[in-house]
Order: structure tokens, then C-alpha cells, then sequence
């Protein structure tokens, strides 16, 4: 039986993939806005983990390879895009010496890291890539939910206390992808999602889901303060209340799923199921291309781009997004075409 699609998780993509290109962007009152988008790629692994383990083995082989496809092809973009622009500035052999380390390498094979050349954001698409690998081996045995619970407990634990914490307990900041990796990240939020699918339902009202969630926004900006006033500030981690904060928001959707909305809500869950990954992929070439050119611009048009540049750059790493898929489709029919 075909179960209906879930169309405000949908519209959360969108939201999400707009909450990330605010990370990465520069824009007024940013430091205040930045702790309460955190929640953002919690939220991608969380949606992966809610439909992924309950596929079946060979839907799960096949979103496998689709991802593997994103993530190699967008890296092999940065890294075309990086050599032409190394080649123009006589900049080749330093790319390449800075690059490719063995040290790279092995960050890159156990903490899904990648060198800020080559698109430092695509971490998450080499962890979401693990995440999934694991969750093969692992749904062969039949392990306990308590289980579950006790590890995902664990590790956001230590994610806390090596990321935004670290200083504050250790006094050092030990490298960022060890938190952010698919071990300390991508497996806790995947399987929260997991477990979130295996709830009959979510019990709590909308009015506390919706109250937690304002509450969880304002004590991540206060934990920013906090450790801020602290000077052991970590601004690229996630903070405490950022895990209840993508909890309580996915709730928030499932329990509202809009199985029947109306034009205009149909659109906007279409174009979160389509183009979110590739809004999330795209951005930050969208940031190093407008950012230079804004630069030349008089100050009114830097102090309008100042406030207003993640919905600048989000907008254009949405067309694209279309753009891209309308030539993937043409040259799809096209092959089927000469094919037939």
C-alpha cells in the first residue's frame, strides 16, 4: 500500500537548505542568527534517517549511489572550478601540494573532511554517505531501541564537549571534522530520525512543539552569549540546545505532514523535494561569485546586499537548481529519444 507523501517535510528541506546558506553567508546581525541555523543539517540527517530506514534493501542500494553520484560530481566541480582559477593566478602546484595530503586523506576517509578548496560544506554529503553504508550492516541485527537511544545519547555528548564546549572544558580547540563527522553528527541525527519513524506518534500539542522550538532558538543565541562573554566562543559547531531545537522542529512537521495542501503550498513542497540538495550544494560558488562583484557596487547597493544577501544568494542558487534539472531532464528525454 503507498503511503502519502509527507509534504511539509518537504517545505523543512526548503527552510533548512535557506537556514544553511545563512551560515554561510555574510550579512547584519549574523552572530545572532547563526546560532539558531545550526539546526539546519541536524535537520537534513534527521529527514535522511525518518525515511531511509524503513526502505527496503535494494531502495536503500539505489539512494546509495545517488548520493555518491552528488557527492563526487559536486567535488569534481570545486575542484575544476579551483584548478581554473589556479591555473589563471600561476597557482597550480601550490593547489595541488596544499591539497592532496596524505594528511587530507585521512581525515578525509575517517571524519568525512574536505579541504576548503574543494567545497568544505560537502562534508555532509560524504557523512550522509556513511550514515547510509552503516545502516545496512546494521539493520541486519536486531537491536533494541534502548540501544539506539544509549548511543546516540553518547555521541551528541561528545560532539557537545569537542565542538562548541571544548575550550570552555579543555582549554583547546581540537580539529572542527571530528565533531562534525558522520561518527559524532550524522549517526545520532540519523537514527533520531530512525527512532522518530518508529513512534506510533507525536503526543505533544502543537502549541509545546511550537513554544519549544521558540525556546530552543533563544537559548542557542544564549549559549552563544554565554561562551562569547567567555571568549571560547565556537560559532561553525553546534550548541546544546541545537539538538532539541531540530528535534522539536521535525516534530513539529511530522505532526503536521499536509497531506492535501492547497496550489501554492504544492509548489513550494516540489521545489523542497527537488532542489534543496542542490540549493545546498551550489551556494557557496553563489556567494564567491556575487560577493566580488557587490564589492565594485556603490555602498548603497553593499549596505542593501548586507541585509539582505542569504535571500540574494539562496534566490540564485535556486534558479540554479532549476536551471540545472530542466537541462538534466531535456538531455534525459533526448537520450531516451535516440535510444528508442
Amino acid at each position: 500500500m503507498m503511503t502519502k507523501r509527507i509534504n511539509s517535510v518537504d517545505i523543512l528541506r526548503l527552510i533548512s537548505a535557506f537556514a544553511v546558506v545563512c551560515i554561510h553567508t555574510s550579512y547584519f546581525a549574523k552572530e545572532y542568527a547563526l546560532p539558531i541555523m545550526r539546526f539546519a543539517v541536524p535537520i537534513f540527517f534527521i529527514i535522511s534517517g525518518y525515511f531511509y530506514c524503513r526502505a527496503d534493501i535494494s531502495k536503500k542500494k539505489s539512494q546509495i549511489k545517488h548520493i555518491l553520484f552528488l557527492a563526487v560530481c559536486a567535488i569534481l566541480f570545486y575542484f575544476c572550478v579551483q584548478l581554473v582559477t589556479a591555473a589563471f593566478s600561476g597557482d597550480i602546484n601550490s593547489f595541488f601540494v596544499q591539497t592532496f595530503t596524505l594528511d587530507n586523506l585521512w581525515r578525509f576517509a575517517f571524519f568525512n573532511y574536505v579541504p576548503d578548496k574543494l567545497g568544505d560544506h560537502l562534508w555532509f554529503l560524504f557523512a550522509l554517505l556513511y550514515c547510509m553504508i552503516c545502516d545496512i550492516f546494521v539493520s541486519k541485527f536486531k537491536i533494541n531501541l534502548n540501544v539506539y537511544r544509549v548511543l546516540i545519547t553518547l555521541f551528541l555528548i561528545v560532539n557537545i564537549i569537542i565542538g562548541s564546549y571544548s575550550k570552555l572544558i579543555f582549554g583547546i580547540w581540537p580539529p572542527i571534522e571530528i565533531a562534525r563527522s558522520f561518527i559524532f553528527t550524522g549517526l545520532p541525527f540519523f537514527y533520531i530520525g530512525k527512532l522518530l519513524r518508529q513512534a506510533e506518534k507525536i503526543s505533544a500539542s502543537n502549541f509545546a512543539l511550537i513554544s519549544l522550538s521558540i525556546v530552543f532558538a533563544v537559548t542557542s543565541v544564549c549559549e552563544y552569549v554565554m561562551l562569547n562573554s567567555l571568549g571560547v566562543s565556537a560559532s561553525k559547531e553546534m550548541y546544546i540546545s541545537t539538538v532539541f531545537l531540530a528535534i522539536t522542529l521535525f516534530c513539529f512537521v511530522i505532526k503536521n505532514p499536509l497531506y492535501n495542501p492547497n496550489k501554492f503550498l504544492v509548489g513550494i513542497c516540489n521545489y523542497g523535494k527537488k532542489y534543496s540538495l542542490m540549493i545546498y550544494i551550489i551556494h557557496p560558488m553563489m556567494v564567491k561569485i556575487l560577493n566580488p562583484v557587490v564589492s565594485h557596487m556603490g555602498s548603497a547597493v553593499q549596505t542593501l546586499y548586507n541585509f539582505t544577501s542569504p535571500i540574494i544568494i539562496f534566490i540564485g542558487a535556486f534558479v540554479f537548481a532549476m536551471i540545472f534539472y530542466k537541462l538534466k531532464s531535456c538531455l534525459k528525454s533526448k537520450y531516451i529519444v535516440k535510444k528508442g
